[in-house]
């Protein structure tokens, strides 16, 4: 019989090595699982399948957005690449009440021959005035101060924009402020002259 050196038994006997190979009894940790934790067990495992699968989903979707955005990019491109090859040049006269010879209107909204939205503005020069179709961008606005606000168009531009200059921003650089449809009503723009705010009665 061969003994292995280790703690003595209760007779004060070092243990053979054979009852280290016996299998061990059964103890409250070695026990069968009951019905009840097969089936914790089981939901645990379902969650894990869930969760992976909920993420695996969600990758497919993000990599079709992905693909969906270069899309419209490589579309865009070509738009512009139409555009910039193309040796038309439209000429747009319009008089100082914003009335134009093409039939549109400063601050009217059309749709250029590529399908692009612009919106008909203008720019003062130290000359005659420039219009132009810009492309259309809509915008909200935060107030920052009593008198000033931040506009933030759906391109990411961002301007402070003092309260009196609101309807004329939109009029000049083709950009429509979501919300402002009745104070700018009867607005009329400075078209061909210095902008000058309305003056402001004193209570």
């Amino acid at each position: 019989m061969i003994y292995l050196k280790t703690s003595k038994n209760s007779k004060g006997k070092y243990k053979p090595l054979t009852e280290f190979l016996k299998k061990p009894e059964p103890t409250q940790a070695s026990r069968p699982d009951s019905a009840g934790d097969r089936e914790t067990g089981l939901s645990s495992i379902e969650e894990i399948v869930r969760a992976f699968t909920e993420e695996k989903i969600a990758k497919k979707a993000e990599a079709s957005k992905e693909v969906v955005a270069e899309q419209k990019t490589s579309i865009a491109v070509d738009v512009l690449s139409k555009i910039a090859s193309s040796p038309s040049f439209k000429r747009i006269e319009c008089d100082v009440n914003g009335v134009c010879k093409d039939g549109v209107r400063v601050g009217d909204n059309v749709v250029d021959e590529y399908g692009i939205e612009r919106k008909r503005g203008f720019v003062n020069t130290t000359r005659l005035p420039i219009f132009l179709d810009w492309v259309l961008e809509t915008a909200n606005v935060d107030r920052l101060t009593d008198k000033t606000f931040i506009v933030k168009t759906n391109r990411g531009a961002l301007a402070v924009v003092p309260d009196h200059f609101l309807c004329e921003l939109q009029y000049r650089y083709g950009i429509t402020i979501l919300g402002l449809d009745e104070k700018c009503r009867d607005y009329k723009p400075s078209i061909g002259r210095q902008y000058k705010p309305k003056s402001r009665r004193k209570k």
